[in-house]
């Protein structure tokens, strides 16, 4: 019996699926992020978007450099919509952060060295309502944003409702 439905970003190219959790899943397109839940959205009829309050951003090891990097601008933009966020954009990354400071794996082929990576997850942390969270595989990460998206829909439950 599901406790809650997740909303998965339709353009999520590897989404996690959340089988074995007590929860359904339901493709929107979201404006930020790529997983919230339903109580955290608005949805806009006009450009057939929900708009969440807070989200997860997914990142494989490769496309968090290729955000960072290559992609930087529009990585950018999207971290800036979580400004107002009551909490940052949670950006949980399947694979720890050693890869990226001992230049390992899919590292080693980069032109952007630790000290880089390093340099612009932080500065981006720190500038921006995000936060970068670095997880040993892709089933670590899973549930990290499970946790987190119960802990928001609990919060959700219990707050004191609007006047």
């Amino acid at each position: 019996m599901a406790v809650f439905t997740i909303l998965v970003d339709r353009r999520e190219q590897k989404p996690w699926l959340f089988e074995n959790y007590p929860v359904d899943t339901k493709e929107v397109t979201l404006e930020t992020g790529d997983y919230t839940i339903a109580e955290l959205c608005e949805y806009n009829d006009e450009y057939d978007t929900c708009v969440p309050s807070l989200a997860v951003e997914r990142k494989s090891g490769p496309d968090l450099l290729q955000s960072i990097t290559h992609e930087h601008a529009r990585f950018r933009r999207e971290i800036v919509r979580a400004e107002d966020w009551d909490e940052p954009l949670q950006i949980y990354v399947e694979e720890p952060w050693g890869t990226f400071m001992n230049n390992r794996g899919f590292m080693d082929y980069r032109d952007v060295s630790p000290a880089q990576v390093n340099g612009i997850v932080t500065t981006m942390g720190r500038k921006y309502n995000a936060d970068f969270n670095f997880y040993s595989d892709r089933q670590r990460a899973e549930q990290a944003a499970f946790d987190k998206l119960m802990t928001w829909y609990r919060a959700e439950q219990y707050s004191p409702a609007s006047p």
